[in-house]
């Protein structure tokens, strides 16, 4: 019969075991991973005065600099490249439509104060196009927009 000879030494003098706390790695890269991905979350700054209103968690308005509501209150995507801002919104069914309220694309030349609603994904890309940008930049929920009002 075989013995353990770390079981007949006295107790202050048996190997101490260690346990390895894999576990805290893994909370570790986690929460570090967490970190780095709201650190790197898209940022979209508007130009010129204009904000985001949250009325609701399902009404987002864009307001301009003298808070009047230019689009809204279904604003689901926003972006801003060379001082235009371009987005996209869908009004909930049964909300009145009017001209802020418009559904699909927009585009604000906020130099100009010119704004642009209802426009369909192709005449987005000819509008965009038109205005000297290479085609639709990456569109970002309006939680990632600033600032807010």
């Amino acid at each position: 019969m075989e013995t353990n000879a770390a079981q007949d030494l006295p107790r202050e003098r048996r190997p101490v075991r260690t346990s390895r706390p894999w576990w805290l790695l893994a909370i570790g890269l986690t929460v570090a991973l967490s970190a780095g991905l709201w650190w790197l979350r898209p940022s979209v700054r508007l130009p010129a005065g204009y904000r985001i209103f949250f009325a609701s968690g399902s009404e987002v308005y864009l307001v301009d600099p003298q808070d009047d509501n230019v689009i809204g209150a279904t604003l689901v995507e926003i972006q801003v490249q060379s001082g235009i801002i371009v987005g996209r919104n869908v009004p909930r069914p049964g909300d009145q439509v009017f001209e802020g309220n418009k559904p699909g694309y927009f585009v604000i030349e906020t130099g100009a104060g010119r704004i642009t609603r209802g426009l369909s994904r192709e005449q987005l890309e000819q509008q965009l196009r038109a205005l000297g940008l290479p085609g639709i930049p990456p569109l970002h929920p309006p939680e990632y927009a600033g600032p807010r009002k």
